[in-house]
């Protein structure tokens, strides 16, 4: 974006049942970070668009003060090679925009998926809690027949 480089990086996008406490505990501020890169090439863009269409007028004028067509003047300034710079780059700020959108996009599935894995992960654990509760209760009540079996 401009002179700054931002890295997507689907690692961060990673989590697994050992992982996923750290995950949640970062994950916004990584959305945030992208947030602002995104509103940055958004910026970008369109300075970059402004700077096309000034470059474009310009020609545009040039060739019709020159006695063009407005048809040969629009070709003449699209075919220009500065007008071609300034597309191309605002076509490759655009490019970048929607990058940053896909990226973003992938932290919100990202974020659904780390909640549903929590959501199952404390289902199970709950389970897994009343069968241990369980297994105690009869531990309990299999020591207490032995003992009763003992005194008689």
């Amino acid at each position: 974006i401009g002179n700054q480089e931002v890295i997507l990086d689907a690692e961060h996008l990673q989590f697994n049942e050992q992982t996923l406490s750290h995950y949640m505990e970062t994950e916004a501020a990584w959305f945030d970070y992208y947030g602002q890169k995104l509103a940055d090439a958004e910026s970008f863009m369109q300075r970059a668009e402004l700077a096309y269409d000034v470059i474009y007028s310009e020609r545009f004028k040039e060739h019709k003060d020159n006695g063009c067509s407005d048809k040969l003047a629009e070709s003449n300034s699209k075919a220009d090679m500065d007008v071609v710079r300034h597309k191309e780059a605002f076509l490759a700020a655009k490019h970048n925009v929607r990058l940053l959108q896909q990226h973003l996009k992938a932290w919100d599935r990202a974020h659904e998926n780390a909640q549903s894995r929590g959501h199952f992960l404390r289902k199970e654990m709950d389970k897994l809690n009343k069968d241990i509760y369980l297994d105690k209760q009869v531990e309990g009540i299999i020591k207490e027949l032995d003992l009763n079996s003992m005194e008689n």
